[in-house]
């Protein structure tokens, strides 16, 4: 039903027909499946052998196509055959167009972050797992470009301290160097003061002695 859908031209005539008994034969299916198949299956099987099941289910979905195949063989051995091959297949080109989708979005977020406006909202498109490997390349770019900025202003802030600091320094410098200049002036003034008093009393003295000296005489 879904090859001949698949070959047959939207615009035929018996084109809606068909797509009208795929979607009774599909909800039949289903409801088969929900009211007879799975209350026989609950009933027959334990707790234990019901998980059991369920892991087996999620292993195989890893595998699993996640693009319809609507050529692929239906029925045993070809249908487990094709149905690998398909998924790898198909997961390979679901993370390419996850990885193209989110590697696009980061270059669109840096360009805003660069600019200092909005980040553009983008919702990834296609399977679930492209999806997700987007999302995924999409954060990791935004973290690494986080990092980088942080590592930036912690430099930028370094620096900063590192200039204060040297400037703080250069000008205790200067102030002690001042200081230590008008002490040593301060000193000297009063040392040449001393000797200046010194020396006159030496005079005088010299001079009181002189005559005395040659009053005797």
């Amino acid at each position: 039903m879904l090859s001949e859908l698949v070959d047959l031209d939207p615009a035929a005539e018996r084109f809606d027909a068909k797509v009208t008994v795929l979607i009774e034969n599909v909800r039949h299916h289903v409801e088969e499946e929900q009211d007879e198949f799975f209350p026989k299956v609950r009933q027959g099987l334990s707790r234990a052998q019901l998980a059991d099941l369920g892991e087996a289910l999620a292993n195989a979905k890893k595998t699993a196509p996640t693009h319809p195949h609507p050529r692929s063989p239906d029925t045993p051995p070809g249908n487990s055959v094709a149905g690998t091959i398909a998924g790898v297949i198909d997961r390979v080109g679901d993370n390419i167009s996850g990885m193209a989708q989110g590697g696009v979005t980061a270059a669109q977020d840096l360009i805003a972050r660069i600019l200092n406006t909005n980040k553009p909202k983008v919702t990834p498109t296609g399977t679930t797992a492209a999806r997700t490997t987007a999302t995924h390349v999409r954060r990791s770019a935004a973290a690494a470009a986080d990092g980088v900025e942080s590592t930036a202003r912690s430099a930028k802030v370094g620096a900063t301290k590192t200039l204060r600091a040297a400037t703080a320094g250069a000008k205790g410098t200067v102030t002690t160097a001042k200081k230590s200049a008008r002490s040593t002036k301060t000193t000297a003034k009063r040392a040449a003061t001393t000797t200046g008093r010194t020396a006159k009393k030496a005079t005088r003295s010299t001079v009181t002695t002189a005559k005395r000296a040659a009053v005797k005489v």
